[in-house]
C-alpha cells in the first residue's frame, strides 16, 4: 500500500518520505490539500486515513479523499470535538 502524507511543514513531509511515503502535501500552504491527494491517486482516493485531528477544515478534505469502501481511523480530536454541517450522507455513500 502506498502512503501519502499530509502535514504542516516541509520537515515533517521529508521525514514521512524517509519512512516510505510516495508523496506529501503541506496543508498550511494548501488548504485544499485534498485535490493534490486525489492527483496522487489519479482521482481514486485513499483506502485508509489515520486522523489525529477530526474537527476543523480537515474533516471535509478527508471526506473528499476517501475512496469507496475505505477506512478512516480517528485517534484524536486535536481540531475539536464538533463539526458543523458534517455531510455524513457523503461518508455513508462511500461505505467508509
Amino acid at each position: 500500500m502506498d502512503t501519502i502524507a499530509v502535514a504542516s511543514s516541509a520537515e515533517k513531509l521529508d521525514f514521512c518520505k524517509e519512512l516510505g511515503a510516495i508523496g506529501g502535501v503541506n496543508y498550511r500552504e494548501n488548504p485544499q490539500w485534498g485535490k493534490q491527494v486525489l492527483e496522487f491517486t489519479n482521482g481514486r482516493g485513499v483506502d485508509l486515513i489515520f486522523d489525529p485531528v477530526l474537527g476543523g477544515p480537515n474533516f471535509n478534505e478527508n471526506l473528499d479523499v476517501l475512496a469507496m469502501d475505505s477506512r478512516w481511523v480517528l485517534y484524536g480530536t486535536m481540531g475539536g470535538i464538533s463539526i458543523e454541517k458534517a455531510p455524513l450522507v457523503k461518508l455513508l455513500g462511500k461505505r467508509a
